[in-house]
This record gives C-alpha cells, sequence and structure tokens, in this order.
C-alpha cells in the first residue's frame, strides 16, 4: 500500500485529535513501576581502575526538566558520570534520608553530595573544566545573577499554571495567558542583551537553565491550550534560541521535543 499526502494528517488535525484523546490522568497498574537501570556516559575516558566522579541520582523516566538540566551540562561538559534511578512513585528510603527535600535530582560529586539543580550545576563550573560562564567578570556576574533569576523570577510558576490549571471561565484564561506572555516578553527582552542566538555570547548556563522548561512548554502547550510558542512572531529570538539549541548535537540528542 502507498501513502500519499492525503493519508497524512496536518498538524492541526494532529493536534484536535490529540486533545480529544488525553487522558485526564494516567493510570498505573497494580505492581507497575519504571524499569531502572545504571547508565553510564563518557566512560571510555576513564582507565578501566578508575571510578567516574560523579553519581547523578535523576528521575527513571527521564521527564524531570530540573534532572535534565544537569545532563545537559555533564554532556556538554563531557564529564564522566554515572546514573542511578530514582523511581518517584516509590522513593527509596535511602534516598529521603539523604535528600531532605526527597526531590531529584541529586548528585554524588567526588564525595560531596549535593541536590538542587541549580547547587549541582555551580558545584560542576566549580570542579570541571569547559566552563559554561563566561570569563568576563562582568558578564560571569551577570550569567550568575541570571542563573539564580530562572529559578526565581516566576516564570516556572505562571508558565505551568497556564499549562495545568483549568480556568473557571474563558476570563479567567485570558489572563492566564496575558501573565505568561508577560513572562515570554521579559526572556524575550533578556535575549536582546547580547548578540543572539544566546542569552549571553555564548551558550552557558543561562541557557542550560531555561531550556528544559521552553522545550516542554513549546511541546504541550499548543495540545492542551492551542498556544504556540515556536512560530509565534511576538518572540522572534526566542525561535532563534530554539533554532540555535537544535543545532547543539548533545542536546539534539537527549531533549524532549526540539523539533
Amino acid at each position: 500500500m502507498s501513502i500519499t499526502s492525503t493519508t497524512i494528517s496536518n498538524w492541526d488535525q494532529l493536534l484536535e485529535s490529540a486533545r480529544q484523546n488525553t487522558p485526564a490522568r494516567r493510570v498505573k497498574r497494580p505492581g507497575q513501576a519504571p524499569s531502572t537501570a545504571p547508565i553510564p556516559s563518557s566512560l571510555h575516558k576513564l582507565s578501566p581502575e578508575r571510578k567516574p566522579p560523579i553519581l547523578l541520582y535523576r528521575d527513571s523516566n527521564s521527564w524531570c526538566p530540573f534532572c535534565e538540566r544537569v545532563w545537559f551540562a555533564l554532556e556538554e561538559k563531557q564529564i564522566p558520570f554515572e546514573t542511578e534511578f530514582i523511581d518517584l512513585s516509590n522513593k527509596p528510603k535511602w534516598y529521603t534520608d539523604l535528600v531532605p527535600t526527597t526531590l531529584v535530582p541529586a548528585a554524588n560529586i567526588e564525595g560531596k553530595f549535593i541536590y538542587e539543580s541549580k547547587d549541582i550545576l555551580l558545584e560542576l563550573e566549580e570542579h570541571f573544566g569547559e566552563t559554561l560562564l563566561p570569563e568576563n567578570p562582568e558578564e560571569n556576574a551577570l550569567a550568575r545573577q541570571w542563573v539564580e533569576d530562572a529559578e526565581t523570577n516566576g516564570f516556572r510558576d505562571i508558565a505551568y499554571k497556564f499549562l495545568r490549571q483549568p480556568p473557571e471561565d474563558a476570563k479567567e484564561l485570558a489572563n492566564l495567558e496575558a501573565e505568561f506572555e508577560a513572562k515570554l516578553d521579559e526572556i524575550e527582552k533578556t535575549l536582546g542583551r547580547y548578540s543572539k542566538p544566546y542569552f549571553l555570547s555564548t551558550f552557558s548556563l543561562v541557557d542550560i537553565m531555561y531550556s528544559p522548561h521552553l522545550d516542554r512548554l513549546a511541546a504541550n502547550l499548543p495540545v492542551y491550550r492551542g498556544y504556540h510558542i515556536k512560530g509565534n512572531p511576538r518572540f522572534p529570538l526566542i525561535n532563534v534560541w530554539f533554532a540555535a539549541l537544535k543545532k547543539l548535537l548533545i542536546i539534539y540528542f537527549y531533549a524532549v521535543d526540539l523539533a
């Protein structure tokens, strides 16, 4: 049987179908749990008798954007590491004893145990080369501020509220969208500070802080809210940034959705 253009749904049809068929909740069968396995990375750089300097604890389904931040940095810096997956639906007691927040990611970095993705990223900068922070002191200080801002400026809360919160009526939905767009406007302005495509003059931790969340929002908002970030003329610099990230080999292979 041949496939013709008339048999292929366009994106609008696919999105409409997805909205109709997306379940309201996920159902897990009794006894079902995500598969887990240790995964090495860049271990070929080590001699057989040498232990990797980092053990990363992350979610077993590889869904967590905070874990993805650390993963991106490890791959970009080409640091050999091992991974231990944590089943978030049944966290082992030894892990919750180690991590006060009980959340992922966490990492053992040369014997030092650290949790919270931002703190892990900054610790990697202190101990390993291929820096992801600018050498220029002024730009370095700005980068560190923007890394902090990514955690505290309210973008994530507003974005996921727009994505997930059931609105009471059309007016509330419009307000959620307006708040979200205002935050995207702030990111758009920040991206214009330096020569495009990145937040700073080169790819940096700031890009890593934002990319897992923006990728997920760009993939999910068309389905759940009919809203598009990619291709939206209101955000030209964000779209240039998406295109630049797609060209980075590591992120191209590992990101959730950069299409």
